[in-house]
């Protein structure tokens, strides 16, 4: 059997004995409007993405020079194309993640909705988004076959290791590296500007929901 210290031996650039992966979901309205609810009231959360959340942390990123990840939905990049615009010119990278955040399997509407939200990252930041995360963690061989079509090199959505791996599915290689396996000994929670005026009341507890990952080369 292969111990874990001989699993966990990996090489990174210029002699880096870690990297820490930073990682954020925008997290706007996509969720309510993929739920046809209304993101007001009790489901305002997500318009406090765009309107507080993503500015503070663009500005905080920015200033403290720290290289990070967005992972935006399709919709929520048509509503707020102009910080998403300013996300990307600040050097930025981001990850697509979904259209309207689905909660369950598209089904053969998937390569439509991941199409979709490719082109809308792409025309809205000059960039093609290299990067996928599952809005839902729900994913397919036909969604990894899409993905690679379109040019994605890594996948976010999983949790079940420490450091990239490649997946297999159908007997071959898919060619999407995992990059961003959020293991168990790591914080699996994935933080949202939607739950950040709740953090910062005082409690501290999404404080706790900051995503620190191991990152790929």
């Amino acid at each position: 059997m292969t111990s874990l210290a001989q699993r966990t031996q990996h090489a990174w650039p210029d002699g880096a004995r870690c990297v820490i992966g930073l990682t954020l979901d925008f997290d706007g309205t996509s969720l309510e409007r993929g739920r046809d609810q209304l993101p007001y009231g009790a489901r305002s959360h997500g318009r406090y993405s765009a309107k507080c959340g993503i500015p503070r942390f663009v500005n905080m990123f920015t200033r403290q020079q720290v290289p990070w990840t967005f992972y935006v939905s399709g919709y929520d990049a048509e509503e707020s194309p102009d910080l998403v615009r300013d996300i990307a010119r600040s050097g930025i990278e981001i990850g697509s993640h979904g259209y309207l955040h689905e909660g369950v399997d598209p089904g053969d509407a998937e390569p439509e909705l991941l199409e979709r939200t490719h082109k809308l990252l792409a025309d809205i930041t000059g960039i093609a988004p290299r990067g996928w995360r599952s809005p839902s963690g729900h994913k397919t061989a036909r969604t990894l076959n899409t993905l690679r079509e379109l040019g994605y090199v890594y996948d976010s959505s999983d949790k079940d290791f420490d450091l990239p791996y490649l997946l297999r599915y159908g007997g071959q290689d898919a060619g999407v590296r995992r990059d961003l396996c959020r293991g168990r000994l790591l914080q699996p929670h994935r933080p949202s500007p939607r739950r950040l005026r709740f953090g910062l009341a005082g409690a501290g507890r999404d404080r706790r929901k900051t995503d620190r990952v191991h990152q790929a080369s």
